[in-house]
């Protein structure tokens, strides 16, 4: 196995480590070491850990749903006002499009550490 691949696995395995022992979300491990370890930008280790949370919630609501833990409808009661209604990860999605530089990091730091 190359050692790029290695290095994405310990970044998925270290995501999921610190996520389930301190419940931290995934991308707060996966994006800087993106950065740090491939170079990626800002942009793109975002979209590469959102792409990954999309699978990996996939996957796991699918686990849940043979236990019958899953009820669609709360879960939509409770996830489409909380897409609408938190303003940390809407400003975040939109500074990902602004441009480089301080400026976006401070935004990120502050609305993921705000509230």
């Amino acid at each position: 196995m190359s050692n790029s691949l290695v290095r994405i696995a310990l970044i998925g395995t270290a995501a999921g480590f610190f996520s389930g022992l301190f419940g931290v979300g995934g991308g707060t491990v996966m994006v800087p070491l993106l950065i740090v370890w491939f170079g990626y930008g800002e942009r793109e280790a975002t979209g590469t850990s959102l792409m990954a949370i999309v699978l990996i919630a996939a996957a796991g609501t699918t686990i849940q749903s043979f236990y019958g833990n899953v009820h669609p409808l709360k879960a939509l009661i409770v996830g489409a006002p909380a897409i609408a209604g938190v303003p940390g990860p809407c400003c975040q999605a939109a500074a990902t499009f602004a441009p480089k530089g301080t400026r976006l990091k401070v935004l990120m730091f502050v609305t993921s550490h705000g509230s």
